[in-house]
């Protein structure tokens, strides 16, 4: 809210990750990416 919309917001996971933690990110509209498929950010920031 505070830099816009123009501003892509995208959380970067290392790990792993209760599957109801990215069903929640992705609800409130965060992108994710996992740390080893940053060429997934292509996709993302396009």
């Amino acid at each position: 809210m505070t830099y816009g919309e123009s501003v892509p917001y995208t959380l970067m996971l290392g790990g792993s990750f209760d599957p109801g933690y990215l069903g929640t990110q992705a609800a409130e509209g965060i992108d994710w990416v996992w740390q080893h498929r940053l060429n997934d950010l292509d996709t993302v920031l396009a």
